[in-house]
Order: C-alpha cells, then structure tokens, then sequence
C-alpha cells in the first residue's frame, strides 16, 4: 500500500459545513483530523466547588483564580449558556435539587483544615446522595463500576481540541466513595453516557483511604494545589490508585462542551454517599481533533458500475440517499491483512470483478469557523479521489478527466 499524509486540502468555510458527508473511491482506509498544535498545556477553565466563596489561584498558573461553584440554591447551580457551565438538568418534571439528580442539597462546609488558600478549598466540596441502591464492596474491595450508574453531572462549554486534567475529588470529614468520569458532550442521565468518555476517578473508597484523603488527577507536574492537611491518593490514566505520579487520560473533544459525572462508587464502608468533586482543572493540550478517526465505519457500494445515474456525481453530495449502501469498518482492502472490511469476501469479491469501490461517511463539527486546516492520511493502492460536500479536495494517481468513471 501507498501511505500519503496530505495537508490543507480543505481551507476556509466554504467546504466544511456543520453536516457533511466524505465521498471516495478506490481508497483502503483514511482519516481525517485537524493538525497537532505543539505547545503548552493551556488551563482553559479551572473550577473550585462548594458553600464558600473563596478566591484562590491555582497552583500552575498562579495568575488564574478558581471559579467558584457555590452551592446557593439549585437555581444558581443549573448549566447556564451564558456562562458556559453548570448542572445538567435530568428530571424536568422535579422541583428545586431534585431536578439535577441525586443531588447533596446541605452546603457542605467543613473545618478540618486552616482557613486560607489552598487548604481552605479542601473543607467544601459538591457531591451527590440518596442513590436509588446502594453500592456495597462485599466480600472485598473491587474496581467494577456500579451498574446502573446514579450521580450528578456538570456541564462545561469549551473549544474542541484535546484535554487533560487536574482534579481533587474526596471529602474531609467523611468517609464517602467517589467514581468522576469526563464525556465528550453527551446528553440525558449518567446511564446515557456515550462511548467517548475517559474516567478520571475510577472508585475512590475513602473508607480504605480514610476522610480527608483526596483523589489527585494530574499530569506532567499539573495537579491541584498541595496543601498542608489533606492526604492524596495519585491517579493513574485509567483512574486507578498508583504509588507514581499522576497521569490524566487525554480526552478528545468533538462537541463543543464536556460533561463531568460524579457518580456514585462500591464502598466497603457505610456512608452510601460520594461522587464528591473538589477541584476541576481542564487544561487544553492540543489543538487537534479527529473528524474522521481510522476504523471508523463507511457506507459502501462496489464499483461494478457508477454509484449514480444519470448524475455520475450526485453519489459524492451530502443529500445522496445511500441507505441501500452496504456498511462495514475501515479500512477496505484485501491480500494485506488486517483489513477492517475485507472485500475479497464480498459478493462478488474485488479481485478480477472490479477495480474500484465507492465509499461514503458523515462526519459533524460543531464549529466550522474554527477549522482552517484538515489533513488527510490515507493508505491506498492505486489511486483515489476525496470528495466534501460534493466538492472534490484532493486526487492521486487517477486520471485528470473529469467527472471520473467507476472503471478508469
């Protein structure tokens, strides 16, 4: 096969719409994703919760105070458009906390540690209660997350890109059990959480670990501020405990905003209470993100003969009906295994029936406005043609007639 990165085949807004559709033929597999940005970790936001009205740096970027999430009334704690944050709305039909979930309505506000910054921010914190069933650990301590999951969820807009974390989830004087996951996007109660998600806490048993001994997420040196009092238990990037430092999971962010849920966890102890979030930090990694991921799934049709008729390019277009199309996963090819959808096992198969194949997928940005670039890295053997929207943007090793025939 033939690898090609190929940059900038798509600039400006005119090619790159809200919906479109991704059309080639005689390609084996490819994706699709804007270009890495090689630079600092950048704090995008940085939030501190609880029933106290503090004004606190963060520890790596001391010029940056937290914003706080102060448990007033249910109504200040709502996800806000305006504001780009809050609790997600799960029960409509509730009244006060109950319409956020499992909500912890007391304004929890401890004095276990000194009253100045950072230590202060360790004796507040917002957690969820009154689960529909408890999760108990029994005989022994285990990582298997409670099914289904019960908790609350904080809403975040924020740039598409690549993040990580920094974050302190516990509480200081009981002993609560805390599993926080972070989901690209999403909507609906925790029990609807799609598969782009990353967990941050897997099950933070503070029975094991004792009150005031926080889960600590960080990476690289960022991590929520040392202070002198709390204890903290290291995360791995699977959201296991770990004797090393801190590693975040690195999430992708496709939505235009980010869903924390603080979810209830497996205790060996008695207080059923927990997802208990301290400190969120989200800091911007790169500026990268996959609009089309490799593997990913594609409509198909053989090239036996032109996809459309009369209209030879209308199968390239975001309105072609291709619902009679078959679907398989990339990539597409034969005689150099692994291959997502082998089409020498076709009916009928590539080899000595035809010599190209039309392939289609629909991919979404939330923000067009903010794509100036798209690369392309494909594996093909011999040629192929890459379609937007009906426009093409990119052609290798095919002939320069136009439009291009299903057996050129």
């Amino acid at each position: 096969m033939d690898p090609l990165s190929r940059s900038a085949l798509a600039r400006g807004r005119g090619l790159l719409r809200p919906m479109g559709w991704l059309a080639l033929a005689t390609v084996v597999g490819l994706s699709l994703h804007a270009p890495v940005a090689e630079a600092q970790p950048e704090l995008t936001r940085a939030f501190a919760f609880g029933s106290r009205l503090l004004s606190c740096p963060t520890y790596n970027d001391p010029g940056t105070s937290y914003t706080i999430v102060y448990q007033g009334t249910a109504a200040d704690l709502e996800y806000s458009a305006a504001r780009g944050w809050g609790y997600d709305v799960v029960d409509p039909g509730a009244t006060g906390y109950a319409r956020l979930g499992p909500f912890d309505d007391t304004a929890n506000s401890r004095d276990a540690f000194e009253d100045s910054c950072p230590e202060e921010i360790y004796d507040s914190f917002i957690g969820a209660k009154e689960f529909s069933a408890p999760c108990a650990n029994d005989p022994a301590p285990s990582d298997d997350p409670c099914l289904p999951p019960e908790g609350i969820i904080f809403r975040v807009d924020l740039p598409n890109g690549l993040y990580r974390f920094a974050a302190a989830a516990g509480e200081a004087q009981n002993l609560h059990t805390s599993r926080i996951l972070v989901e690209d996007g999403g909507a609906g109660p925790p029990e609807d959480i799609g598969p782009n998600h990353v967990v941050l806490v897997n099950n933070h048993d503070q029975a094991v670990h004792g009150a005031g001994v926080f889960a600590r997420v960080g990476f690289d040196g960022f991590i929520p501020p040392p202070a002198s009092g709390p204890g903290f238990v290291n995360m791995d990037e699977n959201g296991l405990a770990t004797g090393g430092e801190p590693s975040s999971p690195t999430l992708q962010v496709t939505q235009g905003y980010l869903r924390l849920h603080q979810l209830k966890g497996r205790t060996i102890g008695t207080d059923p209470n927990g997802g208990d979030m301290v400190i969120f930090e989200i800091w911007r990694v790169s500026d990268s993100f996959h609009a089309v991921s490799w593997g990913s799934t594609w409509k198909y049709r053989l090239g036996t003969e032109e996809a459309s008729s009369p209209d030879t390019t209308a199968w390239s277009t975001i309105s072609f009906d291709d619902s009679g199309w078959g679907e398989g996963p990339a990539p597409f090819g034969y005689g150099d295994p692994p291959y997502g959808t082998d089409i020498s096992l076709l009916d009928p198969p590539m080899s000595n029936n035809f010599t190209s194949i039309f392939l289609r997928h629909r991919f979404e940005l939330a923000d067009p406005s903010a794509i100036n670039q798209l690369d392309a890295h494909v594996d093909f053997d011999d040629g192929f043609v890459v379609w937007i929207n009906g426009v093409e943007v990119l052609a290798v090793n095919v002939p320069s007639d136009r439009p291009i025939a299903f057996d050129a």
